[in-house]
């Protein structure tokens, strides 16, 4: 076991100038790059009271937004989203395998989205991506599976895209459009590709065109001339897109960039005229099975002439292979045979598909949450393995302990620590130390960053929010990709108003303004806590949030108080155990900066106050590198007299 390292020597007077954000986050592995995410909850509020009524010390689930009552209560089938509000906008986007949907949907939210690159179909579950355009409102494109899928038929795929808008209608989750993408690549509206068209016009029904967008893309690959004569053709034969337009559907070029989305998702987001389609009417309100759906009818219809030509096929099989056992035909004779067996399974594959589609909505909806919980449960196993096998630490790394007598200093400058796996920001008064490199700010020359808090890294770079020595605030660049809500609330909050911020995985995050306004993007539990902390602080002059961080899976630890007295919330979940045995031996404790390594279960750094007046600073580090690193911070920012190791 490593033990916990503790230096103690700087005195701290006060507490008015407390250390900027702390980040960390639950694990991320390459397991998060499937379609499941843990639900979270977005909460945002003001710190300004209005009144200290006694009722409001206390504190329970239906203080969220999303109370059992609420008219948008969480679907099970809105994954990876957020809780919407009445204002959001929900805009499906469709279309082939290979037209570009992941591609389109990764470009307006910021996110990374798994792109289909090879030959199997990436999206196979509906998912949803929030974009934050708008400051009053939220757009969740929701990612649908391509149709002429390789891995899954169309069957599945309508069962999927059935279930999600069947639980999402059920939850009064309903759609103000629908984005279909069309490669302008193709050279001609190939048979497959006029079977999805028409399945895709049957899903939405008449009624529903007026709310649809059909969206070319790849125009960088053709030229214009001949983009243009196949867009027209698109337009103006009624059997491809001319019947959609009739009845009112637009259409819009995506020339693979941010504005040109921006104009299509614009289109469909400035009107509150919600739409239902054909097949959620028939499903929910009429209680159709999904073959009796116009959507199901079309798929059925097709399965039936598919197993015609099976059968036709099968029948001149077999009247080879009867003739070649008149003529002993060995050889042809087998070949038959197994021809024969083939056709034999593809006709009942497509008798088993037919099947399928005779279901309930309830049992669509059961059987897709089972294949989720399915999903759920690999990928938290797939999440203990790399944990197990990537962070636990090793003894050659193991920390050491020294105590010695607190340095009395004339004042105290803010203290920082910030880690996230390998990288880390740490800084005080007298010594920083990070391997984050923040780059000096131009104006004033020699403005630089004094604290760093780190985020996520993607595609060998890090993001991170940097306080510089003027006081204002800074983001790295691509921000917006790793936390793309925090990035909006940015925009409108600006970067030199911030107070506090926490970075976490996968995109989530704690903020406050010098306004006392706050936001968050985190799991149920840590949401819970933190709204709970917040109106205790409330009641109290001079109480608020001094120090957040979200730790391995969905551990917390919430510092907050007074400038005379600091308190903490914490759930750790049994991870960090040398942290959780020291904060049960040293009750009270009042801590001014803590970092939870989210790419481990054992490594934090924590810097409090004594009772004496003094600080001290406590960690566990895996890393046999790093905690070199803090060793020399630790040195320089408090000096040492005497001590052992334990």
């Amino acid at each position: 076991m490593i033990p916990s390292v503790t230096y103690s020597s700087f005195n701290v007077p006060e507490y008015k100038r407390l250390p900027p954000p702390e980040s960390a986050g639950p694990l991320r592995t390459s397991a998060t790059s499937t379609t499941y995410k843990p639900p979270r909850v977005e909460i945002e509020e003001s710190d300004d009271d209005s009144g200290g009524s006694e009722s409001d010390a206390s504190f329970s689930d239906s203080d969220l937004e999303e109370p059992s009552s609420s008219p948008l209560p969480k679907s099970k089938g809105f994954r990876n989203g957020r809780t919407p509000r009445p204002s959001d906008v929900f805009i499906a986007v469709m279309g082939v395998t290979g037209s570009g949907k992941s591609s389109f949907i990764s470009m307006c939210s910021g996110k990374r989205v798994k792109i289909g690159h090879r030959l199997e179909a990436c999206t196979t579950t509906v998912d949803v991506y929030p974009c934050n355009f708008f400051e009053d409102r939220t757009v969740y494109l929701i990612d649908t599976p391509g149709f002429d899928d390789t891995d899954k038929s169309d069957n599945e795929v309508l069962r999927e895209i059935a279930a999600w808008l069947a639980d999402s209608y059920q939850n009064k989750i309903l759609l103000h459009g629908i984005i279909y993408l069309h490669r302008i690549t193709d050279v001609r509206m190939q048979g497959s590709a006029k079977r999805n068209l028409v399945l895709f016009r049957e899903l939405c029904g008449e009624d529903a065109l007026q709310k649809v967008i059909l969206a070319t893309t790849m125009w960088d690959k053709v030229s214009e001339k001949r983009g243009w004569r196949r867009e027209a053709e698109l337009m103006n034969t009624q059997e491809f897109w001319g019947w959609m337009v009739d009845k009112g559907s637009a259409v819009h070029r995506h020339y693979n960039t941010r504005e040109s989305a921006k104009k299509i998702i614009d289109q469909l987001a400035n009107h509150d005229k919600k739409f239902v389609t054909d097949l959620q009417r028939q499903l929910v309100d009429e209680g159709r099975t999904l073959d009796q759906t116009s959507a199901g009818k079309e798929l059925q219809s097709e399965l039936l002439k598919e197993r015609e030509r099976w059968a036709e096929q099968l029948r001149l099989v077999q009247e080879e292979m009867e003739a070649a056992m008149e003529k002993n035909d060995k050889e042809v004779e087998k070949i038959m045979r197994e021809e024969r067996d083939r056709y034999t399974r593809m006709i009942q594959q497509a008798e088993n598909k037919t099947a399928a589609l005779r279901v309930t909505m309830e049992s669509l909806i059961a059987r897709r949450d089972e294949r989720v919980a399915r999903m759920e449960k690999t990928l938290r196993e797939q999440q203990e393995k790399h944990a197990a096998h990537g962070n636990l630490p090793k003894r050659a790394a193991g920390g050491r302990a020294v105590h010695g007598k607190a340095k009395e200093l004339k004042e105290f400058s803010p203290v920082s620590v910030s880690w996230f796996g390998s990288e880390f920001s740490l800084t005080s008064g007298r010594s920083s130390n990070s391997n984050v490199p923040v780059p000096d700010r131009r104006a004033p020359p020699g403005t630089k960053a004094s604290a760093t808090i780190v985020g996520e890294r993607l595609d060998d770079k890090t993001s991170w929010v940097a306080r510089y020595s003027d006081e204002s605030w800074g983001r790295s660049k691509f921000f917006e990709r790793c936390y793309p809500h925090l990035d909006g609330k940015f925009r409108g909050n600006g970067d030199e108003h911030l107070t506090v911020c926490a970075l976490g995985a996968d995109e989530q995050y704690y903020a406050r303004w010098t306004d006392g306004s706050w936001s968050c993007y985190a799991y149920d539990t840590t949401v819970t806590m933190l709204k709970e902390v917040v109106k205790k602080s409330k009641k109290k002059a001079d109480c608020d949030i001094k120090a957040v961080a979200l730790g391995y899976g969905t551990s917390y630890l919430i510092s907050y108080g007074s400038s005379r007295k600091l308190r903490y919330r914490c759930d750790l979940k049994n991870y960090y155990p040398q942290l959780q045995q020291f904060l049960e031996a040293e009750k009270p404790l009042n801590i001014l900066a803590v970092a939870l390594n989210p790419r481990s279960k054992t490594d934090y750094i924590l810097v409090f106050s004594k009772r004496d007046g003094g600080a001290a600073i406590s960690w566990t580090c895996s890393n046999k590198a790093v905690d070199k690193e803090i060793w020399a911070w630790a040195n320089k920012t408090a000096e040492l007299r005497g001590g052992a190791a334990s």
